[in-house]
C-alpha cells in the first residue's frame, strides 16, 4: 500500500518573513511611513529623513525620541515585538500610530538594516540585520534617541524590486509620505533630505503655517481659517480655505485621524459638501480635518498600511462637521465664488457635466447624512449585455436609435412606462418595481466598462498638470489606463493624455480633469474611474426613454446580481402584492 507524498507544508521563517514583508512594504515609501510612525511614537521633537536612489539605495531616519537600551534593541526587529500593545484589549484602544510590531521586521526581511539607540541613561548600541538574521551587535557613540538605516531594499527579493518604478518616482512617493507626517504632527521640526540635498525643513507651527510651508506656496495662508468643533467622544479642527481659492483637484481636501492620513470617503464629502453653493463640478476646496477620536471608538487594524478606519458612529462625525464647516461658510457671498468656475467648464449650464456634478461631487445634496453600511461589494454579473444604451451629445433622447433594434422585456416581467423622467415602472406577476433609470445604466456601463474598451487618438492631445507623485501614480497606472482606451504620454513637456475611450461620451479638456483629481487617491484610483466615467455616460435624470430603450436597460438590470449603482445607491426598489395591498388597507 503506497500514500501520496503530503502536498502541503509549512513555510521556512524566511519565505514566511518575506511575505510577511510584502503586505506592510510595497514601496519604498512604506519603510518610511513606518519608521516615521516609530519616530513619533517614541516623542521625537526632530526627525530628518535621508533618501539616495529613490529610497532603494538608503533610507536613513533619525530622531531625538526616548530611545531605546541594548536589551530593548536587540528585540525591537524580531516579529511581533512592541512595546505598543501586550493583551487583546489594547488593540481596541490603540493610541499609537503603530501596534502590530510587524515593521522592523518586514524591512529587515528584505534589506540591510542598521539600528542605532539609547536613551537619555544607557550606552548607546548598534544592531545590523542582513535578510532577518542579525550578523553584528556592539556598542557606540551617538546621541539619545534612534537611528534607522535601511539600505539596498529588496536586494534578496529581486521580482519585488522589477515592479519599482524609477528613482524620481519612488522619491516623490516618499516625499508625499513624509508631508502626510509632518502636516498632521506640526508641532515637531521635519527635514527631507534626497540625493543630499535638503527639499524640505520645517519647523514647528500651527496647521495653516504647516501646510503652507510644507506644499511650498499652493496654499495661500490668508484665505485659510482655523475652525474647532467636538462631539460625543471626538474633536476637530479644520483648516478651511476661503471659496474663491478652489482647486480643479482634490489634493488639498485631506483627512487625519488621530493624526493619521486616513482616506474616507464620508469624510471627505463632509470637508466638499458645505461648499456645494460655492464651487461648480469639477472644483475642489482647500479643507484639511484633523479629527480625534476616543481610541475605543475607531479601528485602524483593518488595513496593512492603516490607510483605512472603522469608526463606532461615522453619521456623527460627518454632521458635526458639515454644521461647523457650513456655518463658517455662511459669511462668504457664493455668487462672487462661482463665477470663477466658468474658466474650467466644459460643458454648457445644465448639461451632462452639470448633471454628473449633482452625482458625485455633492453626494448629500438630496439629503445631507450618510449610512455607514454603505458599502458594497465588487459586483459579478451573470447577463450578457451585448449592446449598451448610450446617449450621445446633442441626441433627442427619447428618438428611436437606428442602431438598436427593439427588444422584448425580460421574461417574467412587464414594462408600464417612464415616470418623471426619471423612473422605470415594471412588474412581474406578484411585485412592482421602480427603477432608478440614471443609477440602473450607470451600472450597465460601469460592467462594461470593466471589460475593457479599445481607444481613440486624440488629434490634440492634452497636457495634463500633475507633480511629479502624480506622475508617478500615471505611470504605474498606464497599463490599467490603456485597456480602459486611455492613453498617457511622458513628454518633454510633462505628461499628456493622448487618446480617450470610445465608449465613453466625454470632452478630452473633461477626461483630464478627471484624472488629474483622481489620481492623488491611488487606492480608489481604479474603482472611481470607472463610476466616474460610467456616471458620466449613463443616461441623466429628465432624459426621456422610448419604449425601446428602456426595455433594453430593463432587460440588462433584471440580469445583473449587484442591485446597486457604482456609488452604492440602489437601482430600484420592489414592493410585493401583498406590501401594495397594504398601503391601501386591504388584507
Amino acid at each position: 500500500m503506497t500514500t501520496d507524498s503530503p502536498r502541503i507544508r509549512v513555510l521556512s521563517a524566511e519565505v514566511a518573513r518575506k511575505i510577511a514583508a510584502g503586505e506592510v512594504i510595497e514601496r519604498p515609501h512604506g519603510v518610511v511611513r513606518e519608521l516615521l510612525d516609530n519616530a513619533l511614537d517614541a516623542d521625537a521633537t526632530r526627525v530628518d529623513v535621508e533618501i539616495d536612489g529613490g529610497g532603494l539605495d538608503l533610507i536613513r531616519v533619525t530622531d531625538n525620541g526616548i530611545g531605546m537600551s541594548a536589551a530593548d534593541l536587540a528585540l525591537c526587529w524580531r516579529p511581533h515585538a512592541t512595546s505598543k500593545i501586550v493583551t487583546d484589549d489594547d488593540l481596541r484602544r490603540v493610541t499609537t500610530l503603530g501596534f502590530r510590531g510587524e515593521a522592523l521586521s518586514s524591512i529587515a526581511a528584505v534589506s540591510r538594516l542598521t539600528l542605532r539607540s539609547a536613551t537619555a541613561s544607557s550606552v548607546p548600541h548598534e544592531i545590523r540585520v542582513e535578510a532577518g538574521i542579525e550578523v553584528s551587535a556592539r556598542s557606540v557613540a551617538a546621541n539619545p534617541g534612534t537611528s534607522v538605516e535601511v539600505a539596498e531594499l529588496f536586494y534578496n527579493v529581486p521580482a519585488r524590486k522589477s515592479f519599482l518604478r524609477n528613482p524620481a518616482s519612488e522619491s516623490a512617493l516618499i516625499r508625499n509620505t513624509f508631508l502626510d507626517k509632518a502636516i498632521a504632527f506640526a508641532n515637531t521640526r521635519f527635514r527631507l533630505v534626497s540625493s543630499g540635498q535638503t527639499r524640505h525643513a520645517l519647523d514647528p507651527s500651527d496647521s495653516i503655517t504647516r501646510i503652507c510651508d510644507a506644499y511650498q506656496g499652493q496654499v495661500d495662508a490668508s484665505r485659510c481659517t482655523i475652525l474647532r468643533g467636538s462631539g460625543e467622544g471626538f474633536s476637530f479642527e479644520i483648516v478651511a480655505g476661503e471659496p474663491s481659492a478652489y482647486r480643479k483637484d482634490r489634493k488639498h481636501v485631506q483627512v487625519f485621524v488621530n493624526r493619521r492620513r486616513i482616506w474616507e470617503y464620508a469624510l471627505v464629502q463632509a470637508l466638499e459638501y458645505p461648499y456645494r453653493d460655492y464651487l461648480h463640478g469639477g472644483l475642489h476646496p482647500v479643507a484639511y480635518l484633523f479629527l480625534t477620536v476616543e481610541p475605543q471608538l475607531v479601528d485602524f487594524n483593518v488595513h496593512p498600511t492603516k490607510r483605512e478606519a472603522r469608526f463606532r458612529d461615522l453619521p456623527a462625525i460627518h454632521r458635526r462637521v458639515v454644521d461647523v464647516l457650513g456655518g463658517h461658510l455662511t459669511r462668504f457671498d457664493h455668487r462672487a465664488t462661482m463665477v470663477g468656475g466658468d474658466l474650467f467648464a466644459t460643458h454648457p449650464a445644465g448639461g451632462r457635466a452639470g448633471a454628473y456634478a449633482e452625482e458625485s461631487g455633492a453626494v448629500y445634496r438630496r439629503a445631507p447624512s450618510i449610512d455607514s453600511g454603505s458599502q458594497t461589494a465588487e459586483p459579478r454579473v451573470a447577463y450578457d449585455l451585448t449592446r449598451t444604451l448610450r446617449v450621445e451629445p446633442g441626441d433627442r433622447v427619447g428618438a428611436r436609435s437606428d442602431s438598436v433594434e427593439p427588444a422584448a422585456p425580460h421574461p417574467g416581467y412587464s414594462y408600464h412606462g417612464q415616470i418623471m423622467d426619471l423612473f422605470l415602472l415594471v412588474s412581474s406577476a406578484d411585485s412592482l418595481f421602480l427603477i432608478d433609470q440614471h443609477a440602473a445604466h450607470e451600472r450597465i456601463v460601469y460592467d462594461r466598462l470593466r471589460n475593457g474598451c479599445d481607444g481613440q487618438e486624440l488629434i490634440f492631445p492634452v497636457r495634463l498638470e500633475v507633480d511629479d507623485a502624480a506622475g508617478a501614480a500615471l505611470e504605474a497606472n498606464a497599463p490599467f489606463l490603456r485597456r480602459l482606451g486611455i492613453g498617457v504620454e511622458h513628454t518633454p513637456e510633462g505628461w499628456e493624455l493622448v487618446s480617450s475611450p470610445t465608449r465613453v461620451s466625454i470632452a478630452a479638456e473633461e477626461l483630464a480633469a478627471l484624472l488629474m483629481e483622481l489620481i492623488d487617491r491611488p487606492a480608489d484610483f481604479e474603482r472611481e474611474l470607472y463610476a466616474s466615467l460610467a456616471c458620466r455616460s449613463a443616461v441623466m435624470d429628465g432624459d426621456r426613454l422610448s419604449d425601446e430603450r428602456a426595455i433594453e436597460v430593463i432587460d440588462a438590470v433584471f440580469g445583473l446580481e449587484n442591485a446597486r449603482c457604482p456609488h452604492g445607491r440602489p437601482i430600484w426598489i420592489e414592493l410585493s402584492k401583498q406590501q401594495l395591498m397594504e398601503l391601501v388597507g386591504r388584507t
